[in-house]
């Protein structure tokens, strides 16, 4: 999916559309057309901003030092 192609679906412009994808500032409306574009529904975007969350939070001891101090 393109800026260009959500931009056509909402009636905006493209620099519109990436001010508030940057911003990740949507109206819920402006999110359900999003949505319906992309043919997803609210909850699977939930369980995969869940999924993502859970992953950050896995994170070793290891993996959060600098790449400098993994180093022997």
């Amino acid at each position: 999916m393109t800026y260009a192609a959500v931009a056509k679906t909402l009636d905006m412009s493209e620099a519109s559309v990436k001010r508030m994808f940057s911003r990740k500032d949507f109206s819920l409306k402006r999110l359900d057309r999003v949505l319906e574009l992309a043919g997803l529904e609210l909850a699977e975007l939930a369980c995969s901003l869940e999924r993502r969350e859970r992953l950050v939070s896995r994170l070793t001891p290891e993996a959060e030092r600098p790449s400098s101090q993994t180093r022997s």
